[in-house]
């Protein structure tokens, strides 16, 4: 009996060594390429902008990375991951966007403290954030900008 017990722990171990892992891939949102526009002068006082806070539904807020591979069928990547939580990610790479596309304004993510008061903020829900592998991906949130003086929503 003891002997079975070592031969069979031998072959475990020789077994465990022989296999080699399946890498594992780390993805990241990133923004639009390019640099935010310089042809303000320095002067200009320009609006500060927050952007969050931002909600997840539960399914994304994990390293695996979600796909569909039928209707109402999700799969869960165990072998591509997020580089970093999307609940970071996201409003990061919306602030640069802005940042690009808006130039008179400053974008700060939330939480944003260390950056004194914003003039507005951006609230964001994500519904969905998935696609099929090879084919498009679907991006939908609810968005709202609120201004932080007055505590009214100015645009839905």
């Amino acid at each position: 009996m003891a002997n079975h017990l070592i031969l069979t722990l031998i072959f475990s171990v020789f077994l465990s060594s022989c296999s080699s892992p399946i890498p594992t891939y780390y993805y990241q949102l990133d923004a639009l390429a390019g640099t935010p526009s310089s042809a303000l002068e320095t002067s200009t006082a320009k609006k500060i902008i927050g952007i969050g806070p931002t909600t997840l539904p539960n399914l994304l807020n994990r390293k695996a990375i979600v796909t569909r591979t039928q209707e109402q069928t999700i799969r869960l990547s165990p072998t591509e991951q997020w580089a970093e939580p999307l609940i970071e990610n996201i409003p990061r790479t919306i602030a640069r966007n802005l940042a690009l596309l808006q130039p008179n304004s400053l974008f700060h993510v939330y939480p944003w403290q260390a950056f004194g008061a914003v003039d507005q903020r951006i609230v964001l829900e994500v519904f969905q954030f998935d696609g099929q592998l090879g084919k498009s991906v679907i991006f939908e949130a609810a968005w709202s900008i609120k201004d932080e003086h007055s505590q009214n929503v100015i645009k839905q």
